[in-house]
């Protein structure tokens, strides 16, 4: 058998640790590129999706809080009784929720005689969820808009100066929700069966005031 000279030795060891050529490394980016195109849009489907079930989530216990919350008061705390209206309820000073993360709204019980209706209004910095009337607490991701399809949905009920005026989470306050429903509610004042409604807010619980003669100006 032929000993290897150092010349052979050399060349061969140059295959072996040869590197790729310009052509196959192009092909791997082409293809990892390909991987991420199919791959980011389904990882970011999957967390666009776990972020709105923990909105669902988190909305299911304001309903829950919210209703025992309007009970107490009723039954312990001396709150106002109103036969047609809302009670107003921050979720995190009236309610304490306060270690809610980026969580923020309002939670409102609107009552006509017997009957209760939960409505709420929850936002983070992504999404916001907005149901009213809600029976049974059944909600679902699909009431949970992202910032801009909610202010495109207030621009398309209401025009865009009441999107910019009462869409703006960084100012909006439980007075200005109150006023801006109060104009999407489009109440008649100079009804017998509207100058009825009355609200209240849950931080001043023994007092009330009523819509038409607050709003209505």
């Amino acid at each position: 058998m032929k000993k290897q000279t150092a010349k052979s030795k050399k060349k061969s060891l140059f295959k072996r640790f040869k590197g790729f050529t310009l052509v196959e490394l192009l092909a791997v980016i082409v293809i990892l590129a390909i991987i991420m195109i199919i791959a980011i849009p389904a990882v970011l489907n999957t967390l666009e999706a776990s972020r709105k079930k923990t909105m669902v989530e988190f909305a299911q216990k304001v309903f829950v809080t919210g209703e025992r919350k309007y009970l107490e008061d009723k039954s312990f705390n001396g709150m106002v009784n109103i036969s047609r209206g809302n009670y107003y309820y921050s979720i995190k000073d009236d309610l304490d929720m306060s270690n809610t993360g980026d969580y923020d709204g309002y939670y409102i019980l609107w009552v006509d005689g017997d009957i209760l209706n939960h409505n709420i209004l929850l936002w983070d910095k992504n999404y916001v969820l907005v149901k009213l009337y809600v029976e049974d607490h059944e909600i679902t991701d699909q009431d949970v808009l992202s910032i801009g399809e909610y202010k495109q949905q207030l621009v398309s009920i209401a025009g865009e100066a009441f999107a910019n005026e009462f869409g703006d989470f960084k100012t909006l306050n439980k007075e200005k929700l109150m006023y801006s429903l109060f104009l999407m509610a489009d109440l008649d004042c100079n009804d017998e069966y509207d100058q009825k409604i009355y609200v209240v807010d849950a931080s001043k619980p023994t007092e009330s005031f009523n819509s038409c003669e607050r709003f209505g100006n």
